[in-house]
């Protein structure tokens, strides 16, 4: 689509996280391949990854809607 700012990486999926979050992410990536990243990444540094994947033309993302995206991954 990863950890949070304090010290603990998250543990639950990713996808059971945002309620468009198959339908968006799965456009170009597979779920297994977002939810590691989810495991091993801070909240700091999906957020970018999921700006940038927005910037990417049919992404579906809605620049507005990024922070509700990730805190909901989250």
């Amino acid at each position: 689509m990863i950890g949070c700012a304090t010290s603990e990486k998250g543990t639950t999926s990713a996808t059971a996280g945002h309620p468009q979050f198959k339908e968006l992410c799965a456009k170009c990536h597979t779920l297994d391949r977002v939810d590691a990243a989810h495991k091993a990444m801070s909240q700091e540094h999906m957020k970018s990854i999921v700006e940038r994947m927005a910037k990417k033309p049919e992404s579906g993302i809605n620049l507005h809607d990024i922070d509700d995206i990730v805190k909901q991954i989250y």
